[in-house]
């Protein structure tokens, strides 16, 4: 599309807008799509685009800008990249799948982060309640454990958070 605009071959706006209507997704194949999207964050373009994603919805929740790019913030795996023993309740081959789940990353302050590293769900818990962001105090607020189930859920909500922040109303 913005090739097409750059060279001239698309120029009103109902134009674009009819070019773009073509390829918007209705809301709930958008969600759908949302609700299982999984982010290797192990690659620095796709941990930034997870970054992105998730500074926008915590705008979108909670009215506060943050710099996504900063230094001040990790991205959290919840259920970790490199689960400790504390984990083993989660099955292996099911680790596996949630780990770069939208629903298990959440962004918090570096410095806690650090401290955290692969630890327990209740050790996490106690510091995601005192994050400057509200989807990871959520996190903490929400759910007195972390399994499959809860990052399903978890991913389902924010789906429907990203289909009204990206949704575009057509004539």
């Amino acid at each position: 599309m913005a090739w097409k605009v750059s060279e001239g071959m698309l120029t009103t706006a109902t134009d674009i807008l009819k070019a773009l209507h073509e390829l918007y997704p209705e809301d709930k194949h958008f969600k759908a799509s949302f609700a299982e999207k999984e982010l290797r964050t192990t690659n620095s373009r796709t941990k930034k685009v997870a970054r992105f994603i998730l500074f926008e919805l915590e705008k979108q929740m909670s009215g506060k800008e943050f710099n996504f790019e900063s230094a001040k913030y990790n991205l959290e795996h919840i259920l970790p990249e490199h689960p400790s023993e504390e984990w083993s309740y989660i099955e292996e081959s099911i680790q596996e799948r949630l780990i770069y789940r939208l629903g298990n990353l959440t962004p918090l302050e570096s410095k806690p982060n650090k401290r955290l590293g692969n630890g327990s769900y209740g050790t996490k818990q106690l510091v995601y309640r005192k994050s400057v962001f509200s989807i990871t105090r959520a996190i903490a607020e929400n759910y007195d454990e972390w399994n499959e189930n809860k990052i399903v859920a978890r991913q389902q909500r924010l789906a429907d958070v990203a289909s009204a922040l990206w949704k575009i109303d057509f004539p």
